[in-house]
This record gives C-alpha cells, structure tokens and sequence, in this order.
C-alpha cells in the first residue's frame, strides 16, 4: 500500500506533478485541504475515487492569557519572496509612520535575499532563526498576531498551531486552506492581494478594539480546534488505510 499526502504545506505545481509522475504506484492519495483534492481530481480525473480529503491532526495547544503592550506580531516560516517575507519590512514602516508600536518576531531561516532586507532602525524586531517546534510553540504563546503573507500554501500548519494558541492570523487571501480555516473577520483576516495598508489598517482596527480582538482571538481557538482534533483526524487517515485494506482483501478472494 503507498499514499501520497499532497501539498501539506507549499500549494504549488511541483508536488501536483509528483502525484501526476507516481500515479501508477500509488493507491491512494491523501489530500489535506478541499481545494488541493478539487485540484488533483482534475488532474486525475479516473483516479477521482482514491483522492481523499482529510484534515491534519494538529496537537492540543494551550493557550497563555496575557496582554502585551506593544503587542506582538510573529511570522513563522522561510524567509523568502514566495513567503511574502519581503513586505514585512514596509508594514513595519507604515506601521511608525502612523505612529503604531508593535513588536516583531521572526522564526524562519533567513536565505540570502532577506539577509540583505533593510527593517526600519526604528523597528522592534527579534530574530530566533529555525527553532525546534517545541519551542516555536512556547514562544508563539506570547505573541497577539501572526501575519502570513504567502503567494502560495497549502494547509499552513503554522496558522492551525497559532489559532490553537489563540494568536490571532492575517493572511493574504489566496486559494488553499487558508479559506477553510479564515473566516474573514471571525476568525482571522484576509488581506487582498498582500495589500500594506490593509494589513496596517487590520493591526490598527484590533488593537483599538480589544472586546473584538479577545471576541476573535476566542473563534480562531474554537475553529482550530474542532477541525483539528489530533484523535479524530489521526482515525480518520487511519481509516482510509484500513478500508484500501479491506478492498484489497476482498479482491483477491
């Protein structure tokens, strides 16, 4: 029996075409958003009935209370152009400009090009570098917002452990499983075509509304951790094994 996961993290072309390549030796596929089964089903149309869809199981999280003032703003991943790490730089500057004080974290690999980014000197800003996730998840436990900028993701596991924190995400709005898990204004924010100001505006818009922000903060918890309840949705993947199995059995009989 093989399976391939598809895209559990990147949204883009190449790990359709290893699906597409590999086929003949794959028995079923494991899709861990909607969009990325609807997507591979038009690429294998006769495969339709092996493509399923079933949502990550992401570990019980618990929250920290408490209220920063600067409030913290994290973004976790590569640090590169196709993570839109390369707008941080201008929302922290609009974000002076309009005289609003955040405090930054950075918890991603920085390549070459971002090395060479430019931050305002005015900027607050904490580089941690690629951190085991253990202690990525401490440390996201203090911040307020996680900014998630990407051209492309699949089902961004960084915005699930965030929301399960209580962190409250705004992300550019693209196709994938940012749709499922961002209901804009509910449980997050959506932020068209990675626009600054809107992103400046948002940041602005929650931290002078903390009824609001606590209100979010409590739908993101509560959507996080319905949809991704680790012991369900392990039975669930476990099943699709167990049922490919079967099948198999009763073929050969």
């Amino acid at each position: 029996w093989s399976s391939d996961v598809c895209s559990s993290d990147l949204d883009y072309a190449y790990y359709y075409d290893l699906a597409v390549r590999h086929a003949e030796v794959i028995d079923e596929f494991i899709c861990v958003a909607d969009s990325i089964k609807q997507q591979l089903i038009q690429l294998l149309p006769h495969r339709r009935a092996d493509i399923n869809y079933s949502r990550i199981p992401v570990p019980d999280l618990i929250s920290k209370a408490h209220h920063n003032n600067p409030s913290k703003i994290a973004f976790v991943g590569r640090c590169e152009v196709s993570k839109g790490y390369l707008l941080l730089p201008q929302i922290a500057e609009e974000l002076i400009d309009q005289n609003l004080h955040f405090e930054w974290g950075i918890f991603g690999q920085l390549n070459n090009d971002a090395r060479n980014v430019k931050w305002p000197d005015q900027a607050s800003i904490s580089f941690f570098g690629e951190i085991e996730n253990e202690k990525l998840i401490k440390e996201l436990a203090n911040y307020d917002y996680i900014l998630v900028p990407s051209l492309a993701e699949g089902m961004p596991i960084a915005i699930v452990e965030s929301m399960k924190l209580g962190i409250i995400p705004i992300a550019n709005n693209i196709g994938g499983g940012v749709q499922e898990i961002i209901k804009n204004e509910q449980t997050g924010f959506l932020i068209d075509k990675n626009n600054i100001i809107e992103y400046v505006n948002c940041l602005k818009f929650l931290d002078y509304n903390p009824i609001i922000k606590e209100k979010i903060k409590e739908n993101a918890k509560q959507l996080a951790n319905q949809l991704f309840e680790p012991n369900n949705n392990t039975l669930l993947i476990e099943n699709i094994r167990s049922e490919e199995h079967t099948s198999e059995l009763q073929s050969r009989q």
